[in-house]
């Protein structure tokens, strides 16, 4: 789940990653189940896999706080990159950014609400 939550919350933008996550864990459950030929013999139940995306995007979704700048100051200090590329980029940046959080938010006002009041993140 650490794997999927990289992926989405790095590499997509929130409408994508909010569609992939929808179906993406339910996949990796079902072809669990095939590759052990049982579910009885899959180590992790459905809402297992849930939880542990969860937790990995929380984690994702707070490390984006230190990534995105690195990437505004790559594209910075490109001199052959236009302004409109560059003010595109930027724009891109700050609405994933705000999908992440809104969705952290929403977690730790929801499900995960008790992770939120022990830990005051």
């Amino acid at each position: 789940m650490s794997d999927l939550a990289r992926f989405l919350t790095h590499c997509c933008d929130g409408v994508v990653r909010r569609q992939a996550e929808i179906f993406a864990i339910d996949y990796y459950h079902e072809c669990l189940t095939k590759e052990f030929g049982t579910i009885e013999k899959v180590p992790y139940t459905l809402e297992q896999l849930h939880k542990a995306y969860n937790y990995c995007f929380l984690f994702q979704a707070f490390f984006s706080i230190g990534v995105i700048p690195m990437l505004f100051g790559a594209l910075t200090a490109e001199s052959n990159v236009n302004d409109g590329i560059k003010d595109a980029y930027y724009d891109f940046a700050l609405q994933k950014s705000l999908h992440l959080f809104e969705d952290a938010d929403k977690l730790l006002q929801g499900e995960m609400e008790d992770i939120f009041k022990k830990y005051g993140i």
